[in-house]
């Protein structure tokens, strides 16, 4: 993370070092017309078809496109045009340089505005945490084996089970969650031995939560 921030302000720091101040307001219209074409027109096309065979909802759709801020990727590509000697009737890297800041300024600007009216924001996220920081807090990684044979025995002995329930479950190994598991598996035990209403109880006879009449009288443990 450290390396990619650098990577960026160096980034940032060429641009302005390229751009000419004093030619940018005959630039600012062009950037403003193309910064909406990206904003309304192109980006919610692409977005629309990766997202398309997900069955995103209307409100995730609109997050999405909205939140594509033009940035450093913007930047490199305009050095790279114009390495390759690209023409263009504006100077490339004071238009790009309007298209970012405008991108920012509104785009960024309207970000909260825009997921808080599609009820897109979660007040108990943290925002500050990135991929990264998930990728980080263990070494082990999940693939789908649904297609393979299961080579350990013992899971395919807890498999046959009758009362041994086996839920499909990819999660993040946090301190958060490791909490979250122990307290419902002692509130479970707690309840259990006190002989209260099991709230997570399901009844591995007929499948059902404790909410269904189970087609077997009493407790199901």
């Amino acid at each position: 993370d450290v390396v990619t921030d650098i990577a960026q302000v160096i980034i940032f720091f060429l641009l302005g070092l390229l751009v000419t101040p004093v030619n940018l307001p005959s630039v600012l219209l062009p950037a403003l017309c193309i910064m909406v074409f990206l904003t309304l027109i192109a980006r919610p096309i692409v977005v629309g078809v990766l997202l398309l065979p997900f069955r995103r909802s209307l409100s995730q759709f609109t997050v999405v496109s909205w939140a594509g801020l033009r940035g450093v990727a913007s930047i490199v590509f305009a050095i790279s045009a114009v390495i390759k000697g690209a023409g263009t009737t504006y100077n490339l890297f004071n238009l790009v340089f309007c298209i970012v800041l405008l991108s920012i300024s509104i785009q960024g600007t309207l970000l909260p505005w825009v997921s808080s009216k599609l009820s897109m924001i979660d007040e108990n996220a943290d925002v500050s945490k990135t991929f990264n920081d998930y990728e980080e807090e263990s070494d082990i990684f999940y693939e789908d084996l649904s297609y393979e044979i299961i080579q350990d025995e013992i899971l395919t002995q807890l498999i046959s089970m009758p009362n041994v329930l086996l839920t499909s479950h990819q999660a993040f190994l946090t301190k958060e969650a490791l909490e979250n598991i122990a307290q419902v598996t002692l509130k479970n035990i707690e309840e259990y031995f006190a002989e209260k209403p099991l709230e997570n109880e399901i009844c591995y006879h007929c499948g059902k939560d404790r909410t269904t009449n189970c087609r077997k009288n009493g407790r199901c443990f």
